[in-house]
């Protein structure tokens, strides 16, 4: 007899639970469901910086009023094998604790991560690829669920810093962004001409504009390197400093030139009063390893969406070109 009143309580529980798309932008529901699962409250700002203007979508699953799940993506124009494409970086997924029992098929994730899917991304849909940056546990959740497959990894990489003199080859400059907008959209068409072979988020000046020059916490420092004697403009940094150690966020620019912004970007390390270090998915990283970094691997993997029809795993597998900026918590 209470096996089947709790039996019955399940599939009601089930059958009461409703998606639909949610306004996280402005929603305090959505607000309070963030503050509950990840323990931080955030601004106002953030939420208009991250989810106004349609630069953040979201399904939610409600069990009347109450928001019990939450599963968003953010629009992103990509570089897919030197054509640019629609996608989306998924982020803020989230369950409340009471209803992470239904961590199953059908249960409150796997509803709301697939009516997500099916309404936004994949063959036919607004978006063409998706992508992430769960660690393990939820990874392997999503694939149990087959809602993911996994395609690469993320790596942490340091470097100690060099003292802050001047390097013999190069120089370099802060950078404005809406003065040296001219300058930063001649230094992503030479990066994406030369990742024709790869995946690569859009890092044009409007995207740069609101990513640093917009954000609502975090202070960037854009720094554009120049060779010393030619002038010739070779890429720009972007970095975060952190306590006692300085964060490598973001490069423009020709991948030719990543052993210098490396230097470059130690020697500016010292300024921060502490080592250089950074995350890259496998591409990037296997060229970084080559400039003396120390690389551990980490639990952050790079997922493609395996609900819906659309690209297949292996034609994306070790493809990304990714960075801390490319994330959506740096």
């Amino acid at each position: 007899m209470v096996a089947a009143a709790g039996l019955m309580a399940r599939k009601q529980g089930r059958a009461g639970l409703r998606m639909a798309p949610v306004d996280s932008s402005r929603d305090v529901r959505v607000h309070a469901l963030f503050e509950t699962v990840f323990g931080v409250r955030k601004p106002a700002a953030w939420w208009r910086w991250k989810y106004g203007g349609g630069r953040g979508l979201a399904m939610g699953g409600w069990r009347g009023d109450r928001l019990v799940a939450h599963y968003a993506g953010f629009p992103r124009q990509v570089r897919w094998f030197g054509k640019t494409v629609g996608a989306l970086q998924v982020g803020d997924v989230m369950v409340e604790p009471s209803s992470r029992g239904g961590l199953t098929r059908r249960g409150a994730f796997q509803r709301c991560a697939a009516a997500f899917l099916e309404t936004w991304l994949g063959e036919g849909k607004p978006y063409w690829l998706g992508f992430g940056f769960p660690h393990l546990r939820a990874m392997l959740v999503a694939e149990r669920l087959g809602l993911y497959a996994r395609v690469d990894r993320m790596s942490e990489l340091h470097w100690a810093p060099l003292p802050d003199r001047p390097l013999w080859g190069s120089r370099v400059f802060a950078v404005q962004l809406r003065k040296d907008a001219g300058v930063l959209e001649r230094l992503w068409i030479e990066m994406r001409e030369k990742l024709a072979d790869s995946i690569v988020g859009v890092r044009d000046p409007a995207y740069l504009l609101h990513r640093y020059g917009h954000h609502p916490e975090h202070e960037y420092h854009l720094f554009l390197i120049q060779q010393r004697w030619t002038g010739r403009k070779l890429g720009v940094l972007v970095l975060r400093r952190e306590g006692d150690r300085c964060l490598w966020v973001d490069w423009v620019g020709d991948p030719s030139h990543l052993e210098m912004a490396v230097f470059q970007a130690r020697r500016l390390a010292s300024r921060f009063g502490g080592h250089l270090y950074t995350w890259a998915s496998t591409c990037l990283a296997r060229r970084l390893a080559q400039t003396e970094g120390e690389v551990k691997p980490l639990d952050v993997y790079i997922p493609t969406c395996a609900w819906t029809k659309g690209p297949a795993a292996g034609m994306i597998r070790d493809r990304w070109w990714l960075m801390p900026g490319d994330t959506d918590f740096f």
